[in-house]
């Protein structure tokens, strides 16, 4: 064990490294110039590199060569993929054990808060970043959690994740560990307050070989909890660098101070086996040391990832079962198409009002989508309900940008300016107004991001995502295509449809009545809130009961019919029906109710469907 001397870099590809720094140098290069034909071709440039590695991102270049000679189907050639919603996955039941107090050796007892941790901390360990929708529900002692249909190799290592308990204690030898751990293992022998841990032992290639036991302290110096970071040392891929929180900096330093250096054996204890013990080599110890004597980088990974969300309880994998989508298909469509006519409906208005300028925004909204999906699939984020609500705010935000431009270009022109000078002004007056509005929304996805889970932190991410792309279409992309169509000839003349009467409203005039009518709005939404409180929740978040009816051999159930059933319930809050097939080919319909509308759901189900009586 060794103190930490320097941190590791970030592990970025290549690809993405090369093409962010170029980006970034053709940036600085257009906000530096002011020669409009410069700005012009490093702008378009800057466009063309995003554009070429957003669709790149989504379909790769040979996946897309395929796909025009017609050897693949462009369904199974991107790189984007659904939500469990959507496309349905695999379900992994977790349970949860009761730890045993290493002094009395009684069980302890789960609680409520005990589940409920060990809920968090399964989902920041699959869902740290926000963009994999896994939904996590605790049933009784055991834990359910829902991941979309992804690769073979991301599920297995998903399920890695989920069956690593990573429990690391730290503990002193005892001095004669060496003669009693062997006797202390078989039985033979009983030390008070020592118990024998097992270890590895492996050949200079790395293979295990047999195993040993070390005799240590019960009771540890230090746990997992105060682990603040975690991270795999690249230098060396066989190690793994660890910082604890301030108290377990000055339980670390507390321990060491009691330790002999050159004398003392350190042992590192995780999920019950000892992975590393080394002779303390300084007089004291602090908030950084190493973990080493692992296999792969990918072994450091896993560790790293345990370490940063460690477990408070023994976990195991009980059972895995792949589950149908919770929306059905004419759901999905129904969703589908009201998308598009809303797309549709906006793209007519703007083509109708800005008229050559609508196409031009029309084609700046275009590459907002594709910066938007070309992220969503270099992230491996999943297309769920509350992302795609993100994505259409977005949508709204890139063209309310537009908006702002053209009518600051419509106040420019009436005030006698030539073209030119028109578009110039208005995109650089316009400016303060579209960066407020999106800093703001911004804003709130970070706060969403940091202190939201699961499908709601899934929103905050495509609203980002969408938000920076709106930055780069609305006030780069379009001036762009502005700056060609002068230069080339096509825009000569601005026109613009003129539906509003020229009315100057005094808008500051009337503030007393707009901050009255806001108090009171915001006023009465509190109260609506703090008095209807958990009644406007659905069972996602208020928690309710799950029933699996087991599905007779050789009898088809299909999700739709089950869910046309459970919505003729009349019920306080809306259920679900899933679809789910064991590995053993067994299969259930899963329904999700609150606690007081199960009886009803129950006897429908019952009722209505053939042998399930």
């Amino acid at each position: 064990m060794t103190t930490l001397l320097a941190s590791t870099p970030s592990s970025d590809t290549t690809m993405v490294l090369f093409s962010g720094v170029s980006i970034l140098i053709l940036l600085f290069w257009y906000l530096a110039t002011d020669k409009d034909r410069v700005k012009r071709n490093v702008g378009s440039a800057i466009v063309l590199l995003i554009a070429v590695f957003s669709l790149f991102a989504i379909i790769s270049p040979s996946n897309l060569m395929q796909v025009i000679s017609g050897k693949k189907d462009l369904s199974n050639a991107h790189n984007l993929q659904g939500g469990i919603e959507i496309v349905g996955g695999s379900a992994f039941i977790i349970e949860v054990k009761p730890n045993v107090d290493e002094e009395t050796g009684e069980v302890v007892p789960l609680t409520p808060s005990a589940m409920d941790t060990a809920k968090s901390i399964l989902e920041k360990r699959l869902n740290e970043s926000g963009t994999l929708d896994a939904p996590v529900s605790v049933q009784g002692n055991r834990i359910e959690i829902q991941i979309p249909k992804i690769d073979p190799a991301d599920a297995d290592a998903l399920k890695k994740i989920l069956t690593t308990t990573a429990k690391l204690t730290i503990h002193k030898a005892h001095p004669q560990s060496q003669r009693l751990a062997e006797l202390v293992a078989a039985g033979e022998e009983t030390v008070p307050g020592y118990r024998a841990y097992p270890q590895d032992v492996t050949d200079e290639d790395g293979t295990i070989i047999g195993t040993r036991h070390l005799l240590v302290s019960r009771r540890p110096a230090l746990t997992g909890k105060e682990v603040a970071a975690a991270w795999p040392d690249r230098s060396t891929n066989d190690a793994v660098n660890i910082e604890l929180t301030s108290t377990g900096g000055k339980q670390m330093e507390a321990f060491t101070r009691t330790l002999t250096p050159g004398v003392d054996l350190i042992v590192s204890i995780l999920d019950g086996k000892v992975i590393n013990a080394a002779t303390l080599q300084q007089q004291v110890l602090s908030s950084r040391f190493q973990i080493t004597g692992l296999d792969s980088l990918e072994e450091c990974e896993e560790l790293s990832k345990g370490l940063s969300n460690p477990m408070e309880n023994d976990i195991e994998v009980i059972d895995e079962r792949t589950i149908s989508a919770t929306l059905g298909e004419a759901t999905v469509k129904q969703g589908i198409n009201a998308g598009l006519a809303g797309l549709a409906l906006t793209i007519v208005f703007v083509l109708l009002y800005y008229r050559y300028s609508g196409i031009v925004a029309i084609i700046g909204l275009s590459l907002n989508i594709l910066i938007l999906f070309g992220a969503m699939a270099l992230f491996n984020a999943s297309f769920t309900l509350p992302g795609i609500a993100g994505i259409i705010l977005t949508i709204g935000v890139a063209v309310d940008a537009n908006v702002l431009i053209y009518e600051r270009m419509r106040e420019e022109l009436a005030n006698g300016k030539s073209v030119h000078a028109s578009i110039k002004a208005a995109y650089e007056k316009a400016f303060s107004a579209i960066f407020d509005a999106n800093i703001t929304t911004l804003l709130t996805a970070l706060i969403l991001f940091w202190q939201a889970t699961g499908s709601v932190k899934g929103f905050a991410v495509t609203l980002t995502m969408g938000i920076l792309g709106t930055m780069l279409s609305a006030l780069l992309c379009t001036r762009v295509m502005f700056a060609w169509s002068e230069d080339t000839g096509i825009l000569k003349k601005v026109k613009f449809l003129d539906l509003v009467p020229k009315r100057v409203i005094d808008f500051l005039g009337k503030r007393k009545i707009a901050f009255t009518l806001s108090s009171v709005m915001i006023v009465g939404g509190l109260v609506s809130l703090g008095v209807k409180g958990d009644s406007q929740l659905g069972i996602d978040f208020v928690g309710g009961s799950v029933t699996r009816f087991e599905i007779p051999s050789g009898q088809a159930v299909s999700q739709a019919a089950a869910q046309a059933i459970v919505d003729g319930v009349e019920t306080e809050k809306a259920a679900t029906a899933q679809i789910e097939k064991t590995a053993t080919g067994e299969s259930f319909l899963t329904v999700k109710s609150t606690r007081a509308d199960s009886p009803a759901v129950i006897e429908a189900i019952r009722t209505q469907i053939p042998g399930f009586n």
